[in-house]
């Protein structure tokens, strides 16, 4: 949890977040600069961690066009205030997932300059010390993480 988005280092020694809740009011830099910088400034484009992490608006302005500034400035998707716990909740359900699915699809492009390095030790701890290798853990993970969205949603 960060109070503004320059609070939270963007590197390798750091955990890349599954979604970011982007409000659009915050102090020093608005959601929509902030999720635009993120989304085309050099540092973070080449960056995958952060580049492909869902970016979730959350506005108490709920009017006509906010949705539509929030795309254009790359964001994923809108939750507006106050957010209803059901809301939420399919929300992170259905952002996971596709955070998982651009991890995966991230890991699989063939000769793509971003793609990350496992090295061995983090291959271990990717599949949780399993005989999975990092690819079939993922997957895996994927397939659960679909199934549970597909009972959450009903």
């Amino acid at each position: 949890f960060v109070f503004n988005w320059l609070q939270h280092p963007v590197d390798e020694q750091h955990p890349r977040p599954d979604i970011i809740l982007m409000d659009v009011q915050m102090p020093i830099m608005d959601g929509y600069r902030a999720t635009y910088t993120i989304r085309n400034a050099k540092p973070f484009v080449s960056n995958p961690r952060v580049r492909d992490t869902p970016i979730v608006a959350m506005t108490a302005s709920a009017i006509q066009g906010d949705r539509e500034k929030c795309q254009m400035a790359g964001m994923d998707d809108y939750l507006a205030k106050p957010v209803k716990k059901p809301n939420l909740e399919k929300m992170l359900i259905k952002w996971a997932l596709e955070g998982k699915k651009r991890a995966i699809s991230a890991l699989t492009r063939g000769g793509a300059p971003q793609r990350p390095k496992i090295s061995q030790r983090n291959s271990s701890a990717i599949s949780n010390g399993s005989a999975q290798s990092p690819q079939d853990h993922l997957t895996s993970e994927l397939e659960r993480l679909e199934a549970y969205h597909r009972t959450a949603l009903e």
